[in-house]
C-alpha cells in the first residue's frame, strides 16, 4: 500500500511535522521507524534545530573551546521514554557531581550549609517542609490526569496560587514560600504567585510526585547529565530522518483542512499538502497559527493563556573546578542575596550547579527565572555577568570571580520559543485544560512536552508526546498495526501506576524520623526546665 499523495512532487506528503525540536524530531523518527515508505517532511520556524535544547562553543582555557547545553540538560532514571532514546541513539549518561556541601541562601541572606538533599533548616521547618512535601506528594499519587477537574476540590485549587496554597498549608509559609520559589523560579521560569496549585499539583503528578522534581539523587530530575551534552539528541534525531526531509525558516502562518487535504502554509507562501499534521510546538506559538475550520473558542483561550516561562540560563568556565577543592558540590539554592545592581531588588541567581564535564573541564551552571528575570533582562550583559559572578564570589569565595568565559541564553528573547523551560499555567485555567494540549483536532494532531502525561516539562516529555503523536497517525496511515498495548507502553501509563507506590517513601521517612527529632527536642527543653 503506497500511502504518498505523489512521490513526484515534493510539496506533498503523508505528514507534515510542525517543530524541529525533540518532540518534532521524536514523532518523524517514530513515523519512519514503523514504515520508512511514510513521507514526511518537519518544518521548522527557527534557522536551528533543537527546539529547548541548544548547544553553544564556549571557551575552557588552554585555547580549548567546547559545545555546552545552554537549554534543556538533565535527565533522570525514571524517564523511560528519553532513556530508552538515548540508548538507541547510542548516547550515555553520567551523574550530576553532589559531592560535599550545598549551599541554601534565603532573605536573610545569610548563607548555611549542608551536605543532603534536604535544606538547612531548624528541625521545626524542615519538619514543615516534610509535612508538604508528604501532602503534595499524597495529592499526585491518585492525580487523574485525563480529567484534572475530577479532583477532589479541583475548583478551590484551581483558584489559588501555589504562594496562598502554601500560606495555607504551611505553619511557617514564609520560610516555605522563600525556599521553594527558588525552585519554581528554575523549574517553571515563574514565581509561585503566578501558578495554579492545581497545575503544579498535575504537574508534579506527571513524574510521581514533586520531590523527584527538586532532587539530583537516584530516580529524580537532576540525576544524571548526557555525554558530550543533551543538543545532540535533536542532531542525531535529525541524521535518522534525514535533512533534505527537515527545512529550516518555515514559520507555518496556517493549517487549512479540506476534502481529506490538510493544506500547511509557511510566511513565505510555501505551501505543502498532507494527510496528517503533528504541531510540535508551545501552546502559544500554536495559538498563533490560524486554523480553519477554527480551534474551539476554550481551546484557543487555554493556548493564548499559557506562555512559557522566563528563564535565563548561564555557563561559567574555570581553570579548575575550585569549588570542589574546597569541599563544596557547587549547589546553591538562593533568593539571590543582596543586589550590586540599580533598580534590582536582590541578586539574580536562583540554582546553581557543577557543570563540570567527564573530561574535567571546569564550569558551573545556573538559572535566574521569574521575577528576578524581569529585573536582570533590563540590564546589560556585563551588569548580568557582574553580579551573576559577584554572588558565585560570596557563596565560594573570590577564586569565582577569576572565570575564563561567561556565557548565557535568555530565553525570552528566542523568536517563535518565547521563554523556557515549560508553559506556565496561571489561575482559573485548568478547567478547560482538559484535552486542549493532546486531543486532536481533525488531521492535526499535537505533541510537545505541555501535551506530555507522564514528565511534562522534561525532555522525556518531548519524546513521550513526540512517540504518542506519532503512533496515533501512524494507526490511522497503515491501520492495525499500531496495538492498544504499544499505545499504553509509549504512554508509559502502566509504568506510572506501578513508580507511584514509591514516590513518597523518602518523604514519608523524613517526615517521621523528623516528628521524632522534634519529640526527643520537645522532651529535652521539658527536661531542662524541671531541672
Amino acid at each position: 500500500m503506497d500511502a504518498s499523495f505523489n512521490e513526484d512532487d515534493h510539496q506533498k506528503f503523508d505528514v507534515v511535522v510542525i517543530g524541529a525540536g525533540v518532540s518534532g524530531l521524536t514523532a518523524a523518527r517514530t513515523l519512519l521507524k514503523r514504515n520508512k515508505q511514510t513521507s514526511l517532511i518537519v518544518l521548522e520556524a527557527k534557522e536551528r534545530i533543537g527546539g529547548r535544547t541548544y548547544g553553544e562553543y564556549i571557551d575552557c582555557g588552554n585555547g580549548k573551546t567546547k559545545k555546552w547545553d545552554l537549554g534543556g540538560q538533565w535527565v533522570g532514571d525514571y524517564q523511560t521514554n528519553v532513556m530508552k532514546l538515548l540508548e538507541e541513539l547510542e548516547l550515555d549518561t553520567y551523574p550530576q557531581y553532589m559531592k560535599g556541601k550545598k549551599i541554601l541562601q534565603l532573605s536573610d541572606n545569610l548563607i548555611r550549609y549542608y551536605s543532603t538533599n534536604i535544606p538547612s533548616m531548624p528541625w521545626y521547618a524542615l519538619l514543615d517542609f516534610a509535612y508538604l512535601l508528604h501532602k503534595i506528594n499524597k495529592m499526585t499519587k491518585n492525580f487523574p490526569l485525563d480529567d484534572p477537574y475530577s479532583f477532589p476540590n479541583a475548583e478551590k485549587w484551581d483558584n489559588i496560587t501555589v504562594a496562598e496554597a502554601l500560606d495555607q498549608m504551611s505553619f511557617f509559609p514564609k520560610l516555605m514560600k522563600e525556599t521553594l520559589n527558588a525552585a519554581f523560579a528554575t523549574l517553571f521560569g515563574a514565581d509561585i504567585n503566578h501558578i495554579s496549585f492545581l497545575y503544579f499539583v498535575y504537574f508534579s503528578a506527571t513524574s510521581n510526585g514533586f520531590d523527584r522534581l527538586i532532587g539530583d539523587v537516584k530516580d529524580h530530575a537532576q540525576r544524571l547529565r548526557i555525554v558530550g551534552g543533551a543538543y545532540q539528541i535533536a542532531d542525531k534525531l535529525a541524521e535518522y530522518i534525514g535533512k533534505d526531509n527537515i527545512r529550516l525558516n518555515c514559520p507555518v502562518v496556517s493549517i487549512k483542512q479540506e476534502n481529506d487535504i490538510t493544506t500547511v502554509t509557511c510566511l513565505n507562501g510555501e505551501t505543502f499538502e498532507c494527510k496528517y499534521v503533528i504541531l510540535a510546538i508551545p501552546p502559544q506559538t500554536i495559538a498563533q497559527i490560524q486554523f480553519t475550520p477554527s480551534l474551539n473558542s476554550g481551546r484557543m483561550h487555554v493556548l493564548q493563556k499559557l506562555p512559557l516561562g522566563h528563564l535565563t540560563k548561564f555557563i561559567i568556565t574555570y581553570k579548575k573546578p575550585f569549588w570542589r577543592d574546597n569541599g563544596f558540590s557547587g549547589e546553591i539554592l538562593t533568593t539571590g542575596g543582596q543586589s550590586i545592581i540599580p533598580n534590582c531588588s536582590r541578586g539574580p541567581n536562583c540554582i546553581v550547579f557543577d557543570a563540570t564535564t567527564l573530561e574535567n573541564d571546569a564550569a558551573l551552571v545556573g538559572f535566574i527565572g521569574g521575577s528576578q528575570h524581569f529585573e536582570y533582562s533590563a540590564k546589560t550583559l556585563e551588569e548580568t555577568k557582574i553580579a551573576v559572578t559577584s554572588h558565585l564570589a560570596e557563596c565560594f569565595g573570590n577564586e569565582a570571580l577569576d572565570y575564563v568565559s561567561y556565557a548565557e541564553k535568555n530565553w525570552t528573547e528566542e523568536r517563535y520559543n518565547g521563554g523556557c523551560p515549560v508553559a506556565v499555567c496561571s489561575t482559573g485555567l485548568m478547567s478547560l485544560l482538559n484535552g486542549s494540549l493532546r486531543d486532536k483536532h481533525g488531521s492535526v494532531h499535537f505533541a510537545g512536552t505541555e501535551s506530555a502525561n507522564v514528565c511534562c516539562g522534561y525532555i522525556s516529555g518531548a519524546v513521550q508526546a513526540g512517540e504518542r503523536a506519532a503512533l496515533e497517525v501512524s494507526e490511522l496511515l497503515f491501520p492495525g498495526t499500531v496495538s492498544t498495548a504499544e499505545m499504553e507502553k509509549v504512554s508509559c501509563l502502566q509504568t506510572r501506576l506501578r513508580a507511584k507506590n514509591k514516590s513518597c517513601f523518602t518523604t514519608k521517612l523524613l517526615y517521621f524520623g523528623l516528628i521524632a527529632g522534634g519529640i526527643a527536642s520537645l522532651y529535652m527543653l521539658t527536661k531542662r526546665k524541671l531541672l
